[in-house]
């Protein structure tokens, strides 16, 4: 990059700078206090855990499609586990806004592939781990259905383009 390039930068960054220094904005006009906030929505979009490559990478690679447990393009355990903590995140994140799982409340959208699928399960079950014994349908499991729904690709381009999951959900049933 010539000089010349160099200089124009520097000196646009620095009017830049100077103008958003010489006309300070206090933080209170733009952030509430904590009192006035409340949280009412989340969106969440991701895509898949880790995954088994597509095919055999290399014509003479000895890791043939035994070497991965589930096949081809599914999902690895590091990418079930990946997923699992990201909806512990999101429990712990978020405990306070959400409670037990309501179906009229949350809503996961994914893909129709196999590690889209087994993304969205992995997440909800870090996400609503059976805390009350009522909903505890197996003695000794934590886990609890929770469903999901499929976007067909033929209906919704973007999921056309990315293996993705959405997670909505409304806090404190404020629908």
């Amino acid at each position: 990059m010539p000089v010349r390039w160099h200089f124009l930068i520097s000196l646009c960054c620095f009017l830049l700078s100077n103008s958003a220094l010489s006309s300070p904005v206090s933080t209170t006009e733009i952030v509430p206090s904590p009192e006035q906030q409340r949280l009412i929505y989340v969106q969440a979009v991701w895509r898949h855990g880790d995954r088994a490559p597509h095919r055999l990478p290399y014509p003479n690679d000895r890791n043939n499609e035994s070497a991965w447990p589930r096949g081809w393009s599914q999902l690895t355990n590091t990418g079930i586990k990946q997923l699992y903590e990201l909806g512990r995140y999101f429990r712990k994140r978020y405990n306070n806004y959400i409670g037990e799982f309501d179906p009229n409340d949350v809503r996961v959208m994914t893909s129709e592939s196999d590690r889209a699928i087994v993304s969205a399960q992995a997440m909800l079950y870090g996400l609503f781990p059976v805390e009350n014994a009522n909903v505890q349908w197996l003695d000794g499991e934590n886990w609890q259905p929770i469903p999901f729904h499929i976007e067909s690709i033929e209906r919704n381009a973007p999921v056309r383009t990315f293996i993705i999951l959405v997670l909505i959900f409304y806090c404190n049933g404020r629908r």
